[in-house]
């Protein structure tokens, strides 16, 4: 979750909570005693649910190539012009038309496919069950031709070694145009029976790079006449189908946090604050997260756990074949008093880390990702005062 729900609602809401404080501390001239009076609030903070589909952001490049299909299942996707062979220069030197057509060979060095991935790993192993990779040829050249795969790796990191991407045959002959002035298309499909693509992309690249040599196909001899305005061009399109596992994903976050501006100095009032988190998970991973009050050096000064002691769990939905088909709910009740209250009005940062796991990852299941599956949020909060009259 983009701005991590848990610790956002948590800063936003003890910042209420305690804003209130100055509001009850009052005194007058006109009375001769101190009367304390502790005082019990209980306010409510968030009621509302959220699809999947909604907290994608809008205007990224994670949400350009995001393509959602009619039955709201999601699909990375990623395209690219790889290169363009324009027929003056593929037959530079040669004429245009002729008997036998000559043995001509042209090489595009590696090119760089910026993916990205490895932005969203952090640790953790995530594993994608269906990612392919389609090469598409359009040829408006009716010459036999064939296209041979050259130095074609993947890359985990921006400046990590290069690892091999593996392709069962390499070369693919080209088809040809059926009349004069149309086109003849032609798909290579690289996915998990003829390749190593569920691996390539499991390892959430960074880049791939990849090469080719164009080169016509001389036996049987054949005569041709090229079009000199013709163009031909090769794509390639990166297909990521959301149907993952993910086992121990941990995402941290790290937000400024000063809870006592506004306050003034004294933040005595606030003896303590407890917070009921109730969510109903409809999305098909889990959630174990862990909230520290860290020091402007970054110090941990303390921790959030919920009412046992623990961190705070929030269990998966209830999947079926990959799908969620029913939510769960779960309650993580949170008491900060006393020392643990003033470690968080000293606090400067709050540290999030969530680990991720996807429903049954332990088993090997895959889930499926739908932009309709919906997440539920309801945030109570109990604080208690100390006023002066």
């Amino acid at each position: 979750m983009k701005k991590l729900i848990i610790a956002f609602c948590l800063t936003v809401g003890i910042s209420i909570f305690v804003s209130c404080a100055k509001e009850f501390d009052f005194s007058t001239s006109n009375l001769s005693t101190t009367i304390e009076q502790n005082s019990d609030f209980a306010i409510p903070l968030v009621d509302a649910s959220i699809t999947l589909g909604e907290i994608l952001p809008s205007k990224t490049d994670i949400n350009r190539y995001l393509i959602i299909d009619g039955n709201n299942f999601m699909t990375l996707q990623y395209e690219y012009d790889f290169a363009d062979y324009p027929a003056a220069d593929f037959f530079k030197g040669y004429s245009l038309t002729g008997n036998p057509l000559p043995y001509i060979k042209d090489s595009v060095g590696p090119q760089i496919v910026q993916v990205g991935l490895d932005k969203f790993l952090n640790n953790g192993e995530f594993f994608l069950a269906n990612p392919q990779i389609t090469i598409t040829i359009i040829n408006y050249w009716d010459v036999p031709t064939q296209i041979l795969l050259t130095d074609f790796y993947y890359y985990k990191s921006d400046n990590s070694p290069a690892l091999p991407v593996i392709v069962d045959n390499g070369t693919i002959a080209v088809n040809r145009p059926l009349s004069p002035g149309s086109s003849a298309i032609t798909e290579i499909k690289l996915d998990s029976t003829n390749s190593n693509m569920a691996d390539v992309i499991s390892a959430m690249p960074n880049h791939l790079s990849f090469g080719a040599i164009y080169e016509t196909i001389t036996t049987p001899p054949v005569s041709y006449d090229i079009n000199p305005a013709t163009i031909d061009s090769v794509k390639l399109k990166i297909e990521v189908p959301l149907d993952l596992r993910i086992t121990n994903l941990v995402l941290a976050d790290t937000s400024a946090a000063d809870l006592t501006s506004g306050l003034g100095k004294d933040t005595s009032a606030v003896t303590s604050i407890g917070i009921n988190l109730i969510v109903q998970n409809g999305f098909p991973f889990s959630l174990a997260a862990k909230i520290y009050f860290a020091d402007e050096n970054y110090a941990i000064l303390d921790s959030v756990v919920n009412i046992d002691n623990k961190e705070i769990i929030i269990p998966t939905g209830i999947t079926v074949a990959g799908k969620v088909t029913q939510s769960t709910e779960s309650i993580n009740s949170i008491q900060i008093e006393n020392g643990k209250m003033a470690n968080l009005l000293k606090a400067k940062y709050i540290i999030t880390k969530i680990t991720f796991n996807t429903s049954n990852a332990g088993t090997g299941e895959t889930v499926k990702l739908y932009s309709d599956y919906k997440i539920g949020l309801k945030i109570g909060a109990r604080i208690k005062l100390k006023l002066k009259t």
